[in-house]
Order: structure tokens, then sequence, then C-alpha cells
């Protein structure tokens, strides 16, 4: 039996030689083979050079230099694609999820399940962070069916059976877990502790941060759609409401009030008209995208690798 581990890596000059030693040291007692898939996804820092430094020293390290920074979407997916395990972990490489959790993970799949997701005890992400991800999971509640709380970490451990599913979804904007999460298959979660992350800072900014969260939503759910039917019929509610009122009133002099509501009207009528047409164009900009068939990612260079 193989054991693959898939972490994708941008900017993490400096964590990963402590990331592989705590993996081994997790799979040390692994009755089997296992490959530690380090994918570069475009790093601007010296993390490819340790990486490759790593990989020379040890057949048992995969790494992977994507062409550019594609996101840690495809950056996983370009890890599962290439990856020979029978079961595949996927993990951060700033070891906020420890890799002492590689077994637990394990041994559940072992009890047959086929998708066994983490739960973070306590986050230990910024505040911005922390705001933007209950502001996010708040509104996605309601827009995508079967959404993680924000609780939900990236470690993650399935079966090949599941790898084979997994790659046959070509989306460049969904993510990786609620791609698991829809699949199907049997899964569950254990909860796990979140640690400090063991140097430096996360590569997401707020701007990074706010695209990931509306192309998830996007690449998840049509709910968006039905906004545009919803605010129609709230504006013409609207507009009927005051063409009675104007119709029945008897105080038509306060033309300076009428004038005002006026202009408020046409504001919020175009301001909805605008924020409709710009939810439209997203999904239409999206679908345009995924028409056009081209490569989820492309592969620089790669060693230890049989593929």
């Amino acid at each position: 039996m193989i054991f693959s581990v898939v972490s994708p890596v941008y900017n993490g000059e400096g964590i990963l030689f402590e990331l592989v030693n705590r993996i081994k040291s997790s799979l040390a007692n692994f009755e089997g083979q296992y490959e530690i898939i380090l994918v570069d996804d475009g790093s601007i820092d010296n993390s490819w050079n340790e990486i490759e430094s790593i990989a020379l020293g040890s057949s048992q390290i995969v790494a992977i230099k994507l062409t550019r920074n594609y996101g840690q979407n495809l950056a996983i997916r370009a890890g599962v694609d290439i990856s020979a395990g029978d079961f595949i972990l996927v993990m951060d490489c700033d070891l906020q999820d420890n890799p002492e959790y590689i077994n637990l993970l394990y041994q559940k799949t072992q009890e047959g399940f086929d998708i066994v997701f983490t739960k973070r005890i306590k986050q230990k992400h910024n505040v911005v962070k922390k705001a933007l991800s209950s502001v996010y999971y708040l509104l996605s509640s309601y827009l995508i069916s079967g959404l993680f709380s924000e609780r939900y970490g990236s470690m993650v451990i399935f079966n090949r059976k599941v790898a084979n599913c997994y790659m046959l979804v070509n989306d460049h904007n969904s993510h990786y877990l609620q791609i698991l999460n829809w699949i199907g298959f049997r899964k569950t979660h254990v909860f796990i502790e979140h640690a400090e992350r063991f140097k430096g800072q996360s590569s997401y900014t707020l701007n990074k941060l706010i695209i990931l969260g509306l192309n998830s939503i996007i690449a998840h759910s049509n709910r968006l759609l039905k906004f545009s039917v919803y605010s129609g019929f709230l504006l013409l509610s609207i507009s009927f409401y005051y063409l009675f009122i104007n119709i029945f009133s008897r105080d038509l002099e306060n033309t300076k009030s009428n004038h005002f509501m006026l202009m408020a009207g046409i504001f919020f009528s175009s301001g909805i008209i605008l924020l409709n047409m710009g939810i439209i164009g997203l999904y239409i900009g999206r679908t345009f995208n995924q028409t056009k068939n081209m490569p989820l990612y492309f592969v620089e260079t790669q060693l230890n690798s049989t593929d």
C-alpha cells in the first residue's frame, strides 16, 4: 500500500525542512510505502530551491514546480493528479495543522470512511481573517448547500476511489474541500488543535481572500441569480406602492419631498439593476472560461515522479 501526502507551497521558505521532517516522523511506523508531494505554486522566494534540495536527498519526496501561481486549489489538484497513493492526505505547508494528526485521520479511514475532514478546536488566524471567514460562512450558509462551518480545516484524507472522482472535476475556481464534500461517499471529521503559523505570514491578502470567497460561492451555487428575481419583485412592489400613494393621496403639495423620493427611487433602482448585471456577468464570465476547456495548470519541473 502507498500513502501520499500532498502539500501546496507558496512562499514557504524556512518551513519546508521542518514540514518534511515532521511528516516523516509521523509516518515512521507506517506499514507500506509513502511519498510526500510538494507543489511549488509559483513562489517568489527561495521555496523551490529548498524543495529541490529536499527532493534530491530523498526519493520519497516528489517535487512539482508549476509555471506560475495558480492558487492553492489547483496546486493541490496538481499534487493529487500525480499521486500514486491508495490514500491521499492534503495539508498546508505552514504547519498550523500538525502532521502528528496524520495517523489519527488514517485510522478513521480504517473504520470504513472514504473521506475524513478535520475540524479545528480553536482557530489561530488573525482578526481580519477571522472576521472575513465569519462573514463568508454566514453568507454562504444560505447560498451553498452542504457548506462547511468556518472551523473546518484544510487537512483532509481520502482514498483512491474518491481521488479518481475528484480528478474528473475540471473546474478552475472550485474549492477542493467543496468538491470532496459534493462528490459524496461516506465521510466524517475529527477534531484537531490549530497551531500558530511556524514561520512567516499567510500569503492570503485581504483582496485574495475576498476573491477566493466570491469564486467559491459562484463555483458552487447559482442561488445568487435568484437575487435578480427577488429584487425585481421588490422594485415592482415599491413602484406599485408609490403609484397607489400618489393616486389616492390628497397631499400632493410637498413637491420637494416628492422630488427627493423620485431621485432616491431612481438611484435605488439603478443600483439594483447594476448589481444584478454584475452578478449575471460573473456567471457568464465563469461559463465562458470553462467552455474554453483550457488546462487547469502547467508544470515546469518534476523531480522523483514516475509520470
